[in-house]
């Protein structure tokens, strides 16, 4: 299972690696070249919001403290109302991680009451033996030593009860913390690639407005040419019209020299 975890680990590290014309996973992974994408504002806040309540927390230790825990669900949280369109998936991966982490934390309450209970019983038999000791005459019968004999057997027992537990619960703490470090690298990984999705979104906003505005001075030039060829048209016609004025601006219409030949004969 660790093995699968580890591979599903490397791959994902692997996809989120900056190449040229790819989505820059900034900073998840920046190791062929510097990242000359700026820190998102949201990022920037949720970063400094985090920091601010672990330092009022003491800044508990990384792993399995439920303080930083904690913590980390409120950044998660305000993650998830930011990012509306996401935040059904995101809310569903949270939902998953904490009632893994709730079993877990179950498990080790059961647990730890056991633990007590154990250790409270190893030291009362141990006090019976020394109880025992000090008090019995030194010529014990064999009944006695038989009792000490089984007691100690049962002392045993329980050392081993105990130390199972033990085992038992640090292994759960370490299956807590590393679903902790899984969450917070998921996350992570999801809200940088988020905030480069919305960079490279406003950017193709940013190359449409730009060719619409090409696109409009495009046309600006071509009505410029022609209502230039109109004026040059317009201007041809004038010359035409003054050209004919000239020439028969003198000539008397045929209807009206008509007219006036007619009043003269009469």
């Amino acid at each position: 299972m660790a093995a699968k975890e580890t591979e599903a680990k490397a791959s994902l590290w692997q996809q989120s690696k900056v190449q040229r014309g790819t989505l820059e996973t900034w900073p998840v992974s920046c190791k062929d070249e510097r990242s000359v994408v700026p820190k998102p504002q949201l990022l920037r806040e949720l970063d400094d919001y985090l920091k601010k309540e672990l330092e009022l927390l003491g800044n508990p230790r990384r792993g399995t403290h439920l303080l930083r825990l904690q913590a980390q669900r409120e950044v998660f949280d305000r993650l998830v109302e930011n990012f509306t369109a996401y935040k059904p998936l995101l809310a569903s991966i949270k939902n998953e991680y904490d009632l893994i982490v709730f079993d877990q934390e179950q498990k080790i309450k059961e647990l730890l009451p056991l633990q007590a209970k154990l250790r409270s019983m190893r030291e009362e038999y141990e006090q019976k033996i020394i109880a025992l000791e000090e008090s019995g005459d030194k010529k014990q019968d064999g009944k006695e030593k038989q009792q000490n004999h089984q007691l100690q057997k049962e002392i045993d027992t329980l050392m081993e009860e105990e130390l199972s537990y033990e085992v038992l619960v640090k292994r759960l703490q370490k299956e807590v913390a590393d679903l902790y470090e899984k969450y917070r690298f998921e996350a992570d990984a999801r809200r940088l690639l988020i905030a480069d999705y919305n960079d490279l979104k406003a950017k193709q906003n940013d190359d449409q407005e730009d060719e619409e505005v090409l696109m409009e001075k495009e046309d600006l030039v071509i009505l410029k040419l022609k209502l230039r060829r109109v004026k040059e048209d317009i201007h041809v016609a004038k010359k035409r019209i003054n050209e004919v004025m000239t020439v028969y601006g003198d000539v008397v219409p045929k209807r009206a020299f008509e007219l006036i030949e007619s009043s003269v004969r009469k």
